[in-house]
């Protein structure tokens, strides 16, 4: 099996935590097409899709266009903050702080600040995700989704049961995910995992 995990494009709230609600902005709608351009030779069976406003948009124009059938999945929404940081401009100072708080207690499995999905719980749901993937035939999917769950998928392709939450925030940091950048992973007949390419963004030119 082939995974082709695609991140979303711009949202119209570029900058600051977003609910679910927030869509795609002009820059990122065009995204989204250009990454569809890139998948006129790459063979998808199927699209699995976050059910978030900006990436169900994404998977719709990329569906619409290859003509494939899309799935939702609540599995691949975004690693949920505090609901207080929601609306807020990522570089606000207190907003930092509190990200700063969470990373600091990021090694207590059951740590809670707010109503956050803690590292545990996040790590949790991309291993069902896994489980999920197993309902479906196909060898070639399209997975459009969120930074953090991309960069969740990779640090338990890397480092599986070890992860930690401490290691996972390296991650976080370590890669980059653009807009509709395309990370390609892949199961071997020996069923392990693995990473292909990573953040591949060439068609945003």
């Amino acid at each position: 099996m082939k995974l082709y995990l695609v991140r979303h494009g711009e949202s119209k709230a570029k900058g600051y935590h977003l609910d679910p609600s927030i869509e795609l902005s002009a820059t990122g709608v065009q995204q989204a097409r250009n990454v569809t351009n890139r998948f006129r030779t790459i063979p998808i069976d199927i699209i699995i899709s976050s059910n978030f406003a900006r990436a169900q948009q994404t998977s719709e124009i990329i569906g619409n266009v290859l003509q494939k059938k899309i799935f939702y999945t609540d599995l691949l929404t975004e690693w949920k903050i505090p609901s207080l940081l929601i609306g807020q401009k990522v570089d606000d100072p207190e907003v930092i702080r509190i990200k700063q708080t969470l990373r600091k207690n990021a090694k207590l499995k059951d740590w809670h600040y707010e109503d956050e999905e803690n590292i545990t719980e996040f790590k949790n749901r991309v291993i069902q995700f896994f489980d999920y993937l197993s309902i479906f035939k196909e060898e070639n999917i399209m997975i459009v989704t969120h930074a953090g769950v991309i960069k969740m998928v990779m640090a338990l392709i890397v480092l599986r049961d070890m992860l930690t939450g401490e290691q996972f925030y390296r991650f976080d940091e370590a890669f980059k995910t653009n807009y509709t950048g395309i990370t390609q992973c892949e199961r071997g007949k020996d069923g392990i995992w693995r990473i292909i390419t990573i953040n591949d963004h060439a068609h945003l030119g």
